[in-house]
């Protein structure tokens, strides 16, 4: 079981957007969201354009694993 407490404008789950890892998750909201999807392909070349937006992800990713090990 892992716990995850997104914030606004977060992406979830980057192993999927990034790395093509399919898995089932179950999420559950605590106040009234809105939720967008995009295909894999568009939020790839979404990411490679923008060097600050993959930067920040990759910031964001490594400070969830940090919590994890």
């Amino acid at each position: 079981l892992t716990l995850a407490i997104l914030k606004s404008h977060d992406f979830f789950p980057l192993t999927y957007g990034i790395g093509n890892s399919h898995q089932s998750y179950y999420l559950e909201a605590i106040t009234p969201l809105e939720l967008w999807k995009a295909p894999q392909e568009l939020f790839i070349d979404f990411v490679k354009k923008d060097p600050e937006l993959f930067y920040e992800l990759t910031q964001r990713l490594l400070i969830r694993f940090d919590g994890v090990l």
